[in-house]
């Protein structure tokens, strides 16, 4: 993601993105990552990403956290999302408990790949449950 402080822009006068009523739309990059979330929620920057939470901190008990690449224009079929998805997990210190095989889809030109794991939250050991997913979409 781009370093820096997040800024809030107001959207052009006859914009098309609209949240359904209780939401708020979160968009990344101009663009490049966008979705819905609800209006009630945290949202806060980090250096390496955008968190949402469903209450303030530590009392949360969901946390988003969002964050994006934007790489060279390339063919990179030739990189397996999957491979992408072990290699995030590779540098992830939770252990894992239980967790779900790698999966991939591809939607038209959108590729995802995904994983999820349970693991003992910090700081008070709660269940959790994490969910890691990668997408690319050219140029993107």
């Amino acid at each position: 993601m781009p370093r820096g402080p997040s800024r809030v822009l107001a959207l052009a006068r006859h914009h098309t993105w609209v949240a359904q009523p209780g939401h708020k739309i979160l968009i990344l990059d101009r663009g490049a990552v966008r979705f819905e979330y609800p209006a009630s929620w945290i949202v806060t920057s980090a250096e390496d990403c955008v968190k949402l939470f469903d209450r303030e901190p530590p009392d949360d008990d969901c946390t988003l956290a969002v964050s994006y690449l934007t790489i060279p224009v390339m063919d990179w079929s030739s990189l397996p999302l999957t491979s992408l998805v072990q290699a995030a997990l590779e540098g992830d210190e939770r252990h894992f408990l239980g967790a779900s095989q790698i999966q991939s889809e591809r939607r038209l030109s959108l590729e995802i790949g995904w994983f999820e794991g349970r693991f003992t939250g910090l700081p008070d050991n709660r269940p959790a449950i994490a969910r890691l997913c990668v997408a690319r979409r050219p140029p993107v």
